[in-house]
C-alpha cells in the first residue's frame, strides 16, 4: 500500500506513547504507531529490545502500563493519568507548596477526569477482551497448538466456543484452509505427529479461522529447522498478497525486504527507525540500526 493510500484509510490499530515496565524494568518506553489495513509490518531488532512484549500489548496477553491503543480509532485501552501523577509527585517534590499553585490544580482536575473517563475504557476491554482478540489473532513461535486435540479441533475449537459457529460450518470452514496449505490430510493427526513447519501453519490457519482484522506474528519461524523456515513464509507471502494486515516480529532480513511494506527497528524500548524496505536496508540513519544489519546481513 503506497503512502499516499495509507493517508486516506482509517489506522486499523493506533498505538501512542505505549510504554510497559515489570517492577522497575521499563521494556516499552514510548511506541508510537499507526497500522493501516493491508500493511504488513516486520519489526526487527535485537533480543530483549521489547517487540515480542510489544505484540503482546496489542493482543493483551500483557496489560501495557500506559499510552493509549485504539482499534478503528476507539480507545480500547487508556492510561495517560500515569504521566500526569508522576508529574504532579515531580512538583511536589520541588516545592511542597507546588499544591497551591493553579497550574498543579489544573493538572489534578485533569486527573480526575482522565481517571473517570479511563476506569471505564479498562471496564469495557475487561468485558470485551475476547471480542479484542477475534479481531486480533496471534501467532506464537512455539506453536501453542492443544496437544490433546486433532487439528481439526484445534482449528474449530475458538469459532465454535467464541462466535457460536456451528460444528458443521466450523469444520467445512477448517477443512478448507487445510486444503488451501496442502495439510487437510493431517486434519484428524495429533500435533505430537506434525513436523514443526506443519504445526505453524496449522497454528497460522488457527488463527485464521476466526477471520481476524489483523494478523500478529511472534517470531513465527525461530523455532523451527532451517528446512522448514520456507513452508511457513510462503504462507505467510500468500497471506501478504491477499491484502491481510500482519504485524511481524522476525529475524528473516528476506522476509522484511521482500514482503514487508514497512520495516520497524526497535531498540531500547522504543522504535528507532522506519521506513520502506528499499530505504530501510539500503540508507539506514540509525547507528545502532547501522551496525545491526551489519551483523545480520
Amino acid at each position: 500500500m503506497s503512502d499516499n493510500m495509507q493517508k486516506h484509510t482509517e489506522a486499523l490499530l493506533s498505538v501512542k506513547n505505549l510504554h510497559k515496565s515489570f517492577g522497575k524494568l521499563d521494556v516499552l518506553q514510548g511506541v508510537t504507531i499507526d497500522i493501516h489495513k493491508g500493511d504488513v509490518v516486520a519489526i526487527i531488532g535485537p533480543s530483549g529490545c521489547g517487540k515480542s512484549t510489544f505484540l503482546r500489548c496489542l493482543n493483551f496477553l500483557e496489560t501495557p502500563t500506559s499510552g493509549t491503543i485504539s482499534f478503528k480509532n476507539e480507545a480500547i485501552f487508556k492510561n495517560e493519568r500515569r504521566a500526569l501523577k508522576t508529574q504532579m509527585k515531580a512538583m511536589k517534590a520541588v516545592d511542597k507548596k507546588a499544591v497551591k499553585t493553579a497550574e498543579y490544580q489544573a493538572l489534578s482536575d485533569e486527573y480526575t477526569t482522565l481517571r473517570a473517563e479511563e476506569k471505564e475504557i479498562e471496564k469495557q476491554l475487561a468485558k470485551n477482551i475476547n471480542n479484542h482478540r477475534q479481531k486480533v489473532g496471534m501467532v506464537f513461535q512455539q506453536f501453542n497448538l492443544f496437544p490433546h486435540l486433532t487439528v481439526l479441533k484445534n482449528i474449530t475449537l475458538a469459532p465454535m466456543k467464541l462466535k457460536n459457529v456451528s460444528q458443521e460450518d466450523a469444520n467445512k470452514k477448517a477443512m478448507a484452509l487445510l486444503e488451501k496449505i496442502g495439510l487437510a490430510d493431517k486434519a484428524n493427526a495429533y500435533p505430537a505427529t506434525l513436523s514443526g513447519g506443519q504445526k505453524q501453519r496449522i497454528a497460522i490457519v488457527r488463527a485464521l479461522a476466526m477471520e481476524p482484522e489483523v494478523l500478529l506474528f511472534d517470531e513465527p519461524t525461530s523455532a523451527l529447522d532451517p528446512e522448514m523456515v520456507g513452508e511457513v513464509l510462503n504462507l505467510m507471502t500468500e497471506l501478504a498478497k491477499e491484502g491481510r494486515t500482519m504485524v511481524v516480529v522476525t529475524h528473516e532480513m528476506g522476509f522484511a525486504k521482500e514482503v514487508a511494506n514497512r520495516v520497524i527497528f526497535m531498540n531500547e524500548g522504543v522504535i528507532k527507525e522506519e521506513n520502506s524496505p528499499e530505504e530501510f536496508f539500503k540508507n539506514p540513519k540509525d547507528e545502532r540500526l547501522k551496525d545491526f544489519l551489519s551483523k545480520v546481513l
